[in-house]
């Protein structure tokens, strides 16, 4: 019987593996919501979105929300929330943007599953609009 705790770790493993979690965004499961913009090159794109991301600050980091930004084929910039880490290659894969394309954007709730997802820059209202309506979420906000 001193197995079960072991097996039930490994289901749990093997669940966030199977999500494509556990290599790219494991280390945010349960801990943060995280939004992960994709940009082939530092230009327009990238930069529209920080700015609509810079002016949404205080609404994503009320709701727990990370930001990561994965610019070219291997560099991670953290933009906001706690730095839990997360690899280009590993990101890239999980969300099957190459490289090579120009611009993309996802939301991953705290279970680790993609909540949203644009391919273009993008507002963050209906995003906190979506988060807020999660029932996580709503427990969060009533205290709880």
């Amino acid at each position: 019987m001193r197995l079960l705790p072991l097996f039930a770790g490994l289901a749990v493993n093997m669940a966030f593996a199977a999500a494509g979690t556990a290599a790219s965004l494991g280390a945010y499961a349960w801990k943060d919501r995280v939004i992960v913009v994709f940009a082939d090159r530092a230009g327009k794109a990238l930069a529209e979105q920080r700015r609509r991301l810079e002016a949404a600050r205080p609404a994503l980091e009320e709701r727990d929300m990370a930001v990561l930004a994965v610019i070219g084929a291997d560099r991670v910039e953290h933009w906001m929330g706690p730095d839990r880490g997360g690899e280009a290659a590993a990101l890239r894969q999980h969300f099957k943007v190459p490289a090579g394309q120009a611009f993309a954007i996802f939301l991953v709730g705290k279970d680790g599953g993609t909540k949203w997802s644009a391919q273009e820059p993008s507002d963050l209202e209906p995003v906190i609009g979506l988060v807020d309506g999660m029932p996580m979420r709503r427990r969060e906000a009533a205290g709880g």
